[in-house]
């Protein structure tokens, strides 16, 4: 039968000290690192700081200066060691801060605070395993849309579930919007294919408006090759994807998206439907509703002014004309463009990335990934593009191309 001890043993972190299977904290080991230290022990001889006390049966080499309580001296030898013993036995838990004051409440080195941030931020568990972590490179700068009719940009919202009574209806929506005048359409995707996308973007946007030049999307399966060659050999239309789970590169879509979602949690337990033909009369109605209040709220990125005035020089609700110069608007948004990256790229740490440097990829963690790693790696990269996005291998002629805000530098243990 197992004790209680055993198990209790079985789940403490003891970590190795040296060859010898010797431990910082006996004072027979510590005496014996000191023993070896030919510059500590000439300390003592010259040195008024550096004394002898009696620990135990041993008496070693401690440091005391201004009448402060003696602290233990750390041999070269011993120093990384120390440092990395009482890192793991921490279990990662303290930074290279809280790491240095736990030491040196008993002990004392002049490089102890330089082995201790050495051996942190270069420690492969904590990279990984931390989050919150700081972000390093400089994004690289935007320039806003100046025309009307000109992009478009895709995105898919869901799976939104509404509950009946005997059963439940699952759907998605699309929505597509011109990132000069916001002016956005929402329209639902019953199985979502890259060619049912394909098909909304002709019925719902090219049949009401000008044909645009360029389309940007996401990484999603709806827009994927067949999607791409429909709008591109029988509209002209050419496609670009952003990188992966990088909100930011489709960043008007994604905060509409939040409000669309409010709308829907709002309008379906008023209209409680009970039958399959209630469910999607409730999904047209929320979609047309959310739809229609983007167009008439106001933004602050056009001028105060809502989507559907800018688009059709009137006002949404009252019978106004609305006179504007785009130009102005563009330069207004601009400006706002820049005052934002300078905000967002004075909390990241100036590093520039370079060829076959070694990064850590942020990992997309849901709900239910507390117990997941942040990062995975180490990748290494094989170019550096100047719009803020490197390109990384993953495995052996296998590449991805990501951006900066989702990975950072790695340190190689020492």
């Amino acid at each position: 039968m197992q004790h209680a001890y055993d198990l209790a043993d079985g789940l403490l972190v003891h970590p190795d000290f040296d060859e010898e299977g010797r431990h910082p904290f006996q004072f027979d080991t510590v005496h014996e690192y000191q023993i070896r230290d030919r510059g500590l022990q000439s300390c003592v001889n010259s040195r008024q700081e550096y004394q002898r006390h009696l620990y135990g049966s041993k008496t070693l080499v401690t440091y005391c200066k201004n009448g402060e309580e003696p602290k233990i001296c750390i041999p070269d030898e011993m120093l990384s060691r120390l440092v990395k013993y009482y890192h793991e036995i921490s279990a990662h838990v303290e930074g290279a801060t809280r790491l240095e004051q736990t030491i040196r409440r008993h002990y004392f080195h002049p490089k102890l605070s330089e082995a201790v941030q050495k051996l942190v931020l270069s420690c492969d568990t904590c990279q990984k395993n931390k989050r919150g972590s700081k972000t390093y490179g400089q994004l690289a700068p935007r320039e806003a849309v100046l025309l009307p009719w000109q992009e478009i940009h895709c995105d898919s919202i869901g799976p939104w579930k509404i509950d009946l009574r005997a059963r439940n209806i699952e759907f998605k929506a699309m929505t597509i919007i011109d990132p000069a005048t916001n002016l956005i359409e929402i329209q639902p995707l019953l199985n979502g294919t890259a060619m049912e996308a394909a098909d909304v973007v002709e019925d719902t946007w090219i049949a009401r408006y000008p044909r645009p030049v360029r389309c940007i999307t996401d990484n999603g399966p709806e827009f994927g090759q067949e999607f791409r060659d429909r709008l591109e050999k029988n509209l002209g239309i050419k496609v670009r994807s952003s990188t992966a789970r990088n909100p930011q590169g489709n960043s008007i879509v994604e905060r509409i998206h939040q409000s669309v979602g409010l709308i829907l949690r709002v309008i379906t337990p008023e209209e409680n439907p009970r039958s399959f033909e209630d469910g999607k009369r409730v999904i047209r109605r929320c979609l047309a509703t959310a739809m229609h209040a983007c167009r008439c709220a106001s933004s602050g990125a056009i001028g105060d002014l809502s989507p559907g005035a800018l688009a059709f020089h009137r006002d949404m609700l009252l019978d106004i004309p609305m006179q504007t110069d785009i130009t102005i608007l563009t330069t207004n948004r601009q400006g706002m463009i820049d005052r934002n990256l300078l905000k967002a790229n004075a909390k990241r740490i100036k590093h520039d990335y370079a060829v076959d440097e070694k990064v850590l990829k942020q990992v997309s963690l849901g709900l239910s990934d507390k117990l997941t790693p942040s990062y995975t790696g180490p990748y290494r990269i094989t170019t550096v593009h100047t719009n803020g996005t490197v390109t990384i291998e993953l495995k052996p002629h296998i590449y991805e191309r990501i951006n900066i805000r989702r990975i950072k530098p790695y340190r190689a243990p020492i």
